[in-house]
């Protein structure tokens, strides 16, 4: 305990000594906690040789940049870390961690100004790292990761998707009625749904990623999104979506009426936040948000289909994004759909709610979800749009499940002083994600 402290002592007092520059700096125990969280997510990584893993972009980088691209992605030490840069936190969007160093060496402030540093917000994996040039200009290039080869249960890692062959599988293969072989009494259905719902009845705050997968039966298409979510009961939370580049991960699973693998297109960045009384969407490529009321009467108010306002109401609160995450003892959730089990398993247990309003198909025909049969969590779930031509599946990964609201651990709500708010709705927002 007292090497713990004494090293955290040195790297404050090696953080202090920052030299002046354009940049700034940020408070010294507040640079050392995330130097420390880098270093510990690090240590097990293997160096990255710069003529092996960074082929193909030798041409726009100099063999010092592309070596220190190597050395930022690790293993690193804290203090060597201080040594060689002055950081300062860049963080603040979605979740996102970013760390900008500033070369303490004049000579190396010859090649570039300073160098960003992305963050996975969960793992505190390294994403990418961007050069700045000599009048402070991002490079047009960022310096990503190469695609680890799949190893262990056939796992596939890249700069901005990681899943595994069986996520891919269950995205794709969701159970359909026509499997069910044996129908189970209605009482049955009712124990799994009170269990659930007991399990979810005091939850006040969840934090966790995910993989989004988009179907469309029509287009014959298949989009990969890796997402984040936070929920603060009762009604403020984030919803942020980053596509994967089409093709990573490996071909479709999803096959058409002749078994061919659906065609993998890029999906789109979406990002949704709720600070209790207003949705914001926000554009991270225009740097703009867009700010509405929640609807008083989110069951009543709104009826219009296609219209704008139908759109936010559908989006008023972010357990409606994910519809069976942290909803099922609100609202009257579980009353809202006529519920069947489709298997279960001690592995998993497969649910299909069926909308019991007409108002309800508006949104969807059909709700599935798989729940964890030892803790009644949602792990994934299946929404069918009401023309039964489009689904999206969100598979979860949690990250923090609490029973009281306390302060949060990370930075979860965006920044919107580094937003231009557009006053008047240029377009309407993006379909609800889950819908």
């Amino acid at each position: 305990m007292h090497q713990k402290t004494l090293r955290i002592a040195t790297l404050c007092l090696l953080c202090c000594a920052t030299t002046t520059t354009g940049w700034g700096g940020d408070p010294a125990e507040q640079i050392v906690v995330r130097l420390a969280a880098w270093e510990r997510a690090s240590a097990e990584r293997s160096p990255l040789r710069p003529d092996v893993d960074f082929t193909g972009i030798e041409e726009k980088y100099t063999a010092h940049e592309l070596q220190t691209a190597a050395d930022l992605y690790g293993p690193v030490q804290a203090d060597q870390l201080i040594r060689r840069f002055t950081w300062v936190d860049r963080s603040g969007s979605f979740g996102r961690v970013v760390m900008r160093g500033v070369p303490r060496d004049e000579l190396t402030r010859l090649f570039y100004s300073a160098v960003d540093v992305q963050f996975d917000a969960a793992t505190w994996e390294v994403q990418s790292v961007v050069f700045f040039d000599r009048e402070g200009r991002p490079r047009p290039h960022a310096i990503q990761p190469p695609a680890a080869p799949s190893a262990g249960g056939g796992i596939v890692t890249t700069a901005g998707f990681r899943s595994t062959d069986s996520q891919i599988r269950l995205a794709a293969n969701f159970v359909e009625p026509a499997d069910l072989l044996e129908v189970p009494a209605a009482s049955d259905v009712q124990v799994i749904l009170d269990r659930w719902a007991q399990a979810m009845h005091d939850v006040r705050a969840v934090d966790g990623t995910f993989k989004r997968f988009t179907y469309d039966s029509v287009f014959l298409t298949e989009q990969r999104a890796v997402g984040r979510f936070h929920f603060e009961a009762p009604n403020r939370g984030l919803y942020v979506v980053e596509p994967v580049k089409a093709g990573l991960g490996g071909p479709s699973q999803k096959l058409d009426k002749q078994g061919r693998p659906y065609a993998i297109v890029a999906d789109d960045p979406v990002a949704y936040y709720w600070n209790g009384t207003h949705v914001v969407w926000l554009d991270e490529q225009a740097r703009t948000y867009q700010m509405v009321p929640v609807p008083e009467s989110l069951d009543s108010e709104v009826r219009t289909v296609g219209s704008w306002d139908f759109v936010w109401a559908r989006m008023a609160a972010p357990q409606r994004v994910l519809p069976g995450v942290v909803d099922v003892h609100n609202e009257d959730f579980l009353s809202r759909y006529h519920w069947s089990i489709l298997r279960q398993s001690p592995r998993q247990i497969i649910l299909q709610g069926q909308p019991a309003t007409q108002e309800s198909r508006y949104n969807l025909s059909r709700l599935q979800v798989i729940l964890d049969p030892e803790t009644f969590r949602t792990t994934a779930t299946r929404v069918i749009d009401a023309g039964a031509s489009r689904e999206i599946v969100h598979v979860f990964e949690y990250g923090t499940f609490h029973r009281a609201l306390q302060p949060a651990e990370s930075k979860w709500e965006p920044d919107l002083t580094r937003y231009r708010r557009v006053e008047h709705l240029q377009q309407a927002p993006p379909v609800s994600p889950a819908e």
